[in-house]
């Protein structure tokens, strides 16, 4: 039995404990509002054949929760929704959001969209959105050889851009921006676990292509441009600033830079040359060049005399022998 309710009535309904109660009241003469109540249980607003317990169809805004205050001890939302996943054969999700995009659009299209409104707070963090996963999984692989898909073991959040045209796709972009700590991706492995690995932040890339393939592992830049990309495992690019390109660093002290302009340094974060190494002021600098204790292992270098000639010069016992010629 279908009971359609139409033609110049609006209908406020609730749903409580298999209760509808109806109150309809006169509107314009050209309004027109369907809800169709099916026997097995399915509602339909805008449909006469609801596919499921609460079917809208329609245009325009089709649901609104405007909720009041919540209980301060954290055991209400204004949208909670419940349930245990079947045992299936296929991938599963409990929440889904199937949407068509618009092609003659001109701006954005955002399939899921959340914000915290702008206001002072005390409290110790807001957070857009939060994504838990506590399953205890014994699968783990990270299922680097395929191109798409999600690896196979817990994920706390997944995000693919897969289009195949020739614009961006971007899996994940974040911001971080009008804070006096702004980070726009912070991540964080620790634990204390026997035989665990524990990686804060991974980047692979590959491209087998054969025409002009660009592959770069990591980027990292103190830019606001669009980076030049050049096929590397990883690229540190400090723009146009005069800050450091890389420093690394052992507890806090830096022990290797390389200095805006190229200078490098070992021991020294103010190199004087390309090549600066030092052990200190109070310490004997010491470098070692080849395999030492090899009998089979040398050094040869490679330079240039005051006139530009190509020469070289290696060690014969103790005596210096230099060549007009360079070693290879």
């Amino acid at each position: 039995m279908i009971t359609n309710l139409s033609n110049n009535k609006t209908l406020f309904y609730s749903l409580f404990l298999s209760v509808i109660i109806f109150v309809s009241t006169s509107l314009y003469a050209s309004t027109t509002i369907s809800t169709n109540i099916i026997t097995d249980g399915n509602v339909g607003i805008g449909t006469a054949t609801p596919g499921a317990k609460l079917e809208i169809q329609g245009d325009g805004n089709q649901l609104l929760l405007t909720g009041g205050s919540l209980a301060t001890d954290g055991t209400e939302n204004w949208l909670n929704v419940t349930g245990t996943f079947p045992t299936q054969t296929t991938n599963t999700s409990a929440v889904r959001f199937n949407i068509t995009p618009n092609t003659s659009a001109t701006s954005g299209q955002w399939g899921l969209y959340t914000s915290i409104n702008a206001a002072s707070v005390t409290s110790s963090n807001t957070i857009g959105t939060v994504s838990l996963n506590s399953v205890s999984n014994t699968t783990n692989n990270l299922r680097i050889s395929v191109s798409t898909g999600t690896p196979f073991g817990n994920l706390g959040l997944y995000s693919a851009a897969v289009g195949t045209g020739t614009g961006l796709n971007l899996g994940v972009f974040t911001e971080a921006v009008g804070g006096i700590l702004n980070i726009g991706v912070g991540s964080k492995s620790i634990v204390a676990k026997d035989s665990a690995t524990n990686v804060a932040v991974m980047g692979v890339a590959l491209n087998t292509a054969v025409t002009s393939p660009i592959q770069v592992g990591g980027y990292f830049g103190l830019q606001n441009t669009t980076p030049t990309f050049t096929s590397a495992a990883l690229i540190a690019n400090n723009g146009s600033q005069t800050s450091p390109i890389f420093l690394a660093q052992d507890n806090g002290s830096t022990i290797f830079s390389i200095l805006d302009g190229g200078n490098v340094g070992i021991g020294t974060t103010t190199p004087q040359s390309k090549l600066h190494v030092t052990s200190g002021a109070s310490a004997t600098t010491t470098i070692n060049v080849g395999e030492l204790g090899s009998a089979t292992s040398y050094a040869c270098f490679n330079t240039k005399n005051t006139v530009g000639t190509d020469i070289s010069f290696y060690f014969v016992g103790t005596t210096m022998v230099v060549e007009s010629n360079t070693c290879r």
